[in-house]
């Protein structure tokens, strides 16, 4: 988690605060995305430099290289079941198209359901995944799902 706070705290990098948007309802945040397109090739490094939770995720990643790819999407507990995460997916979608992205990717815990619905319902299919390698304070078992879905006129 703290690696992934450095990332997200710094201003270059597609893991970056720059590529994050927040959506707020009646005055307070109620989801967030964070996206960006998709190096072609994907530059990650060697992969054994990795932690090893992290290898799998990379791998996926690296199969839709010039794809906007969706990193991070959530939205508040109390706030499910209001089209937040569909409103968020189609800025997604919009930020593809105007970055000239062919095709939009994400990567899901196969283990959640309801994004995992949601996606499929947005026209995302899958087209790969990785054994999820368990880490601290991830509560999801099973694979990990690339999905992707091309890009909308």
């Amino acid at each position: 988690m703290a690696v992934g706070a450095r990332r997200a705290a710094r201003a270059e990098g597609g893991f970056s605060y720059r590529n994050a948007w927040v959506l707020e309802l009646d005055g307070r945040a109620a989801g967030m995305m964070l996206g960006y397109t998709q190096p072609d090739p994907c530059e990650s490094g060697p992969l054994a430099e990795l932690p090893p939770m992290v290898r799998p995720l990379v791998e996926l990643e690296a199969l839709s290289p010039g794809s906007w790819y969706v990193n991070a999407i959530a939205v508040m507990p109390d706030r499910r079941g209001l089209g937040l995460g569909s409103t968020l997916m189609a800025h997604a979608g919009e930020l593809a198209r105007l970055a000239g992205c062919p095709e939009l990717s994400l990567i899901v815990a196969e283990q959640n359901a309801g994004a995992v619905a949601l996606y499929r319902r947005l026209g995302y299919i899958e087209r790969a995944r990785r054994p999820r390698i368990p880490f601290s304070g991830s509560g999801h078992e099973g694979d990990w799902i690339l999905m992707t879905r091309r890009t909308l006129p």
